[in-house]
């Protein structure tokens, strides 16, 4: 990968001081650095990448209001939302997805945000976490507005909401064809659980129609629940095209519960038969033998659980392949590779394709930072399709041993790509002008500016004292575009 040099761009937030809550009273807010947050899109200021930005303290007050910024093409972001945006910018709990599209055939990108709302109390007890509402943001006439209340259901009658978890979007590759897959968790404070496909009618009015969904994945009124049905209790949901049938499979995974009556911890794979996705003809994947014992939490009788599904040619066999990582509480996150024959045919080579550990961890087997989400990207321009690794947090380059951001299937192997030319981590901290044992970092590929994969690493500064806790507010963005 050739790059160009260096970009800086300096971020200073001044960010309101952080309430203590039931559940956090002091400490770090780790959160505040975790890349299910950011997105890059085309908002039509300068026909330029833009990066959005939703900060969150995770467990505490107050809510923060969403950032977008916008660049010059040469990697240069300015803080903009201000212009960007019709009125006050929405402030949200915690994100766990962004989606950047063309909603409503106008050319340029719209937003929509899964949001779980912040988690102030323990969301396994009674009563649990609170939910919030998802938000939909279109692009009318160059301006961002938020039209969420009239266009996206979001079954909070009463001002109750939903625990909104990891959530995807299906795209057609046609203006306003796009699918949001919406999953939730449940919990005693919220109104139900499951997964919701909400249609785009072209024109951005997201429509909910569940009913080609089976009914252990759908999303389910807590008021109907119904003890016969062995509810998957899916931690995500996807759609995704599998084979030349033209109709996308649906692929759900179980969160730290597992199914409701089995117990099983698995990705169920669905085809798409008469309008309905069957659940009699579903291909289970269960959990990889060397995973099913770890905890969820040290501790606890709970599995780990499915945070992120994404589909991609990795073994470039002109079919699909499915990567799953499946997520602890701070036991760390694990990737699980699924082989696809392109005739509905599916076989877990995660074992054999020696998939790697992709946790950044010390010495002594502590997690550093894990990863929260995965994008399928090709990183060189070969038309070869890697895997991209994003993390929770950043780390030091000194820390990162072999860890490298993406993965690359070779000879059968599923490895780290050198994706720094061979360079050294002494190489790497002076040509980005960071110290390589105390800045931590996160990197990032995307079109930041030159129209193919570019490569972005947010350099923390030191932690600042916000009230009882102490939080990374202020951040280097830099930009390497590629040559």
């Amino acid at each position: 990968m050739n790059y160009q040099q260096p970009v800086r761009s300096t971020v200073t937030n001044n960010f309101p001081t952080p309430t203590p809550s039931a559940r956090a009273s002091s400490g770090s807010l780790f959160a505040l650095q975790g890349m299910r947050q950011w997105q890059v899109g085309n908002f039509g200021e300068n026909s330029c990448p833009a990066l959005v930005n939703t900060p969150t303290y995770y467990d505490v007050n107050p809510a923060l209001p969403m950032q977008i910024f916008t660049s010059d093409c040469k990697g240069n972001f300015t803080q903009n939302t201000q212009n960007v945006i019709s009125g006050a910018a929405p402030t949200t709990g915690f994100v766990d997805a962004i989606f950047a599209g063309d909603f409503n055939k106008t050319g340029v990108d719209s937003l929509m945000f899964a949001d779980q709302g912040q988690e102030l109390v323990d969301c396994g007890a009674t009563p649990g976490c609170a939910g919030h509402d998802n938000e939909l943001l279109l692009n009318q006439s160059g301006k961002l507005v938020n039209i969420a209340s009239a266009q996206l259901n979001q079954d909070d009658a009463g001002g109750e909401f939903n625990f909104n978890h990891v959530s995807t979007m299906y795209n057609t590759n046609v203006p306003g064809g796009q699918t949001a897959v919406i999953t939730r968790l449940g919990g005693s404070s919220v109104v139900g659980f499951g997964t919701a496909l909400f249609n785009n009618d072209g024109n951005g009015n997201f429509i909910e129609n569940n009913a080609s969904l089976p009914p252990e994945v759908a999303y389910t009124p807590t008021s109907q629940f119904n003890g016969s049905i062995d509810y998957v209790m899916q931690g995500t949901a996807a759609l995704a095209n599998l084979d030349s049938s033209g109709s996308p499979y649906l692929i759900v995974g179980t969160y730290s519960g597992g199914t409701f009556l089995t117990h099983q911890n698995a990705v169920f794979i669905y085809k798409l038969v008469g309008g309905v996705y069957q659940t009699s003809s579903r291909v289970t994947i269960p959990i990889p033998a060397t995973y099913a014992t770890i905890p969820y939490t040290s501790g606890s009788n709970l599995h780990l659980g499915v945070s992120s599904i994404v589909v991609g040619d990795f073994e470039s066999t002109g079919h699909p392949d499915i990567a799953v990582i499946w997520e602890g509480g701070g036991t760390g996150t694990y990737l699980q590779l699924i082989h696809n024959d392109g005739a509905g045919n599916f076989t877990d080579i995660t074992a054999s394709a020696n998939v790697p550990n992709v946790n950044i961890q010390n010495s002594s087997g502590v997690v550093l930072a894990d990863v929260t989400r995965m994008q399928a990207v090709d990183i060189n321009g070969d038309g070869k399709t890697e895997l991209e690794l994003l993390l929770t947090g950043g780390v030091n380059l000194s820390q990162w041993g072999n860890w490298r951001p993406v993965l690359q299937f070779v000879n059968g192997q599923m490895q780290f790509m050198d994706v720094f030319n061979g360079a050294s981590v002494t190489t790497i901290a002076q040509q980005l002008g960071v110290n390589p044992n105390s800045t931590p970092l996160q990197p990032w590929f995307g079109n930041f500016g030159s129209g193919k994969t570019d490569l972005m690493f947010l350099a923390y500064g030191d932690p600042t004292t916000l009230g009882a806790f102490t939080g990374t507010t202020n951040y280097n963005m830099i930009t390497l575009l590629h040559k």
